[in-house]
């Protein structure tokens, strides 16, 4: 049995949650596992028999690796770890260098290579921890954050190749850059007024005032409209747009991240404007014909010119009425471009 532990559930670990039973369920090699419903950390009675009664925990942050290593003393299971995030880098890009990190750097070193089998985001991550701890991790497979059983519906209706309407889905922290969304959509819509453009924001209702000030001060609220939608129904809402963005700083944090957010365009069949950091990701999903990007220099400096003018030489791929289908189909068929033996082979070795 797989028993999934976390010491803390958020809805992004509910997502995480869904992505890696994907790979354990699959029938190649893994049909026979049953895996156990994930606890929310509170270690009672409950928590100690599902443990007792299983061959593999998954855990998905240094701190659970470490207590779920420590218990493997009075219990028998293989251990088995899917990286959320670099956790000591991203503590010292929020809040600088300090004792935490110190004290998160020594916990990830010894708890780390616990661990008997490694779920990576992607390849940067891998190359990022073999680096740092100057170990091959041969018991390791890459898989990013996709759900391929969520895609979106299409009825070919006839496009409108007047109008454009591009999407955002997220927070409005300054590291997701919504700011300089707001500036280049101003921009985009200057340049092409021809065009009936409009930007559809998904965010929390907690930032809605935030956001109306920020439409009101770009002089954009006429062309915007924002609101929240529940994560079941969001791949249906975006379904509706033309053009994903999602804009991230050119760092280690980001290039070993795996955005929930590209799989939600992909998903739902958008084309995508991101940034370099996050190009080779976004284009693992999605044909690159429908992927344009920034690089950071034209970011920091609002120098959108370039990338506005190959979106505009590339509209007949966004509004060709079958992009839906072809970024969908590339979409669902990149889960067999990833190789799952050496997973298929821990589990048999564990037997």
């Amino acid at each position: 049995m797989i028993f999934i532990y976390s010491s803390k559930v958020t809805p992004q670990l509910i997502h995480q949650i869904l992505v890696t039973k994907q790979i354990l369920k699959n029938e190649n090699y893994c049909s026979q596992q049953n895996i156990c419903s994930e606890i929310n950390g509170v270690e009672n009675l409950t928590f100690f028999k599902a443990i007792y009664k299983s061959d593999y925990v998954l855990v998905f942050n240094i701190i659970d690796l470490l207590k779920i290593s420590l218990l493997r003393f009075f219990f028998r299971y293989k251990i088995i770890f899917r990286i959320r995030g670099l956790l000591p880098e991203e503590h010292e890009y929020k809040r600088g260098k300090n004792y935490k990190n110190i004290i998160l750097n020594y916990i990830e070193k010894i708890s780390f290579k616990k661990a008997d089998f490694y779920l990576f985001l992607n390849e940067n991550q891998k190359d990022f921890y073999e680096k740092k701890f100057l170990k091959f991790f041969k018991n390791s497979i890459i898989f990013p954050n996709v759900l391929f059983d969520k895609v979106a519906s299409y009825d070919y209706k006839k496009v409108n190749n007047n109008e454009i309407t591009f999407a955002y889905s997220g927070g409005i922290s300054e590291w997701q850059y919504f700011d300089e969304i707001l500036s280049f959509f101003q921009k985009f819509s200057r340049k092409n007024s021809e065009l009936e453009v409009r930007l559809k924001i998904f965010t929390f209702e907690r930032n809605f005032n935030l956001v109306a000030q920020k439409l009101k001060e770009n002089n954009i609220s006429d062309i915007c409209e924002y609101s929240y939608v529940e994560q079941d129904k969001l791949v249906a809402s975006l379904s509706k747009c033309d053009i994903g963005i999602i804009f991230r700083d050119n760092d280690v944090i980001n290039q070993t991240s795996s955005p929930f957010k590209i799989a939600d365009y992909a998903a739902s069949g958008l084309s995508v404007l991101t940034t370099e950091s996050l190009k080779n990701q976004t284009e693992l999903l999605i044909p690159s014909p429908y992927v344009f990007d920034l690089n950071f220099y034209e970011l920091k400096n609002e120098l959108y010119d370039n990338v506005i003018q190959k979106i505009m030489d590339n509209i007949h791929y966004i509004k060709d009425n079958d992009r839906t289908k072809i970024i969908n189909n590339n979409y669902q068929d990149s889960f067999y471009n990833y190789n799952y033996k050496p997973l298929e082979d821990f589990f048999e070795r564990s037997k």
